[in-house]
């Protein structure tokens, strides 16, 4: 490959690392290891997400003073996708360390929902989420069709507002960005670069930011009326993945909104059925609570999003998925369970 420190232009149409210097370029992996010292995982994700709404309508656009905080991450997160480039241009065909990190650790962190999107697959090999990253889109297109909307929204909240066709892609790029989050955060391990995990996994959602108790507050204040609203979401969410449409921001952001609201009110169910106090509710919940021993708010999260990453409007690009009417089910008797607890 050519000398990217001596390259000074940017040419048109073609991938180059334009956030970093010549030094930078040659040790992307200090770059990575930076961001994720100012940033937990977590946090990344749950401002990368804020970011993705905000793209799609001005419903709840930042205020003028959180633009700037925004404005700053998605500049780090520029730097970090070209240090991802450089990785995956310079190392992702070389031999890499031993995943220090046992199976037991790995399946923990997929349930716990500190890692949401990665496979199992993939997260033995981190690799793979980078190598996924840049096939679907290059480097140069990703600024281009992502990066500089996203950053033009924040500063501007009328910008392309309603004239933007199939915008559900937005969730798959963000699915995209978020696993090559999770796969860096990963990799770094493999390279010598110890991050503390506990300083990381400080159990907040990534959609929320708040702590499963501070969640689990909310679930007292449900009323019964809310009941069909909440199965509403969730029957958006499976109509998506069932039917092809055309899209706008606006309705695509009533989808994200669906797929917040669903993951919030299953998550919030699951943390509540597992905290020790729950032993002691009704006999008729806890029959319940057995059959969702095999759900984790990670599993929820991965499920409820390849939903919406193989929907029909996807055809030209993802393999035909039929989701399991039994998971479809059984998540629908989580709703449920929320408005019976209480």
């Amino acid at each position: 490959m050519y000398s990217l420190e001596q390259k000074n232009v940017w040419i048109y149409e073609e991938d180059y690392p334009s956030t970093l210097s010549g030094i930078e370029m040659s040790n992307p992996l200090d770059i990575i290891y930076k961001f994720y010292r100012t940033w937990s995982l977590p946090q990344a994700k749950l401002y990368l997400w804020q970011a993705v709404k905000y793209n799609l309508t001005d419903i709840s656009t930042p205020s003028k003073e959180l633009r700037p905080k925004y404005h700053r991450f998605l500049i780090e997160i520029e730097r970090l996708v070209d240090a991802a480039w450089i990785v995956y241009m310079t190392h992702s065909k070389k031999a890499i360390g031993t995943n220090r990190f046992s199976k037991d650790y790995l399946k923990s962190i997929q349930n716990d929902d500190f890692i949401s999107f990665l496979s199992t697959t993939e997260l033995s090999n981190p690799n793979a989420a980078i190598r996924d990253f840049f096939e679907f889109d290059s480097l140069c297109d990703w600024k281009k069709c992502f990066l500089e909307k996203i950053r033009k929204a924040i500063v501007n909240p009328s910008y392309d507002l309603f004239f933007s066709c199939n915008t559900l892609t937005e969730f798959v790029r963000f699915s995209k960005l978020s696993k090559l989050l999770e796969g860096l955060f990963l990799l770094l391990d493999q390279y010598g670069y110890h991050l503390d995990h506990s300083e990381h996994n400080v159990g907040k959602n990534w959609f929320t930011g708040v702590l499963p108790e501070v969640i689990i507050e909310k679930i007292e204040h449900f009323k019964s009326d809310d009941l069909h609203v909440n199965l509403q979401h969730f029957a958006n969410i499976c109509y998506v993945h069932r039917f092809h449409h055309e899209w706008n921001g606006y309705n695509t952001y009533r989808v994200f909104e669906s797929y917040e609201n669903v993951l919030e009110v299953t998550h919030t169910v699951i943390h509540l059925l597992n905290k020790p106090s729950s032993k002691n509710k009704r006999e008729n919940i806890q029959k319940i609570r057995r059959l969702f021993n095999n759900w984790s708010p990670g599993r929820i999260t991965r499920f409820v999003s390849k939903l919406l990453l193989t929907s029909r409007t996807f055809e030209w690009g993802y393999k035909e998925y039929i989701s399991p009417q039994k998971e479809i089910d059984e998540l629908t008797r989580l709703i449920y369970l929320a408005h019976e607890i209480y």
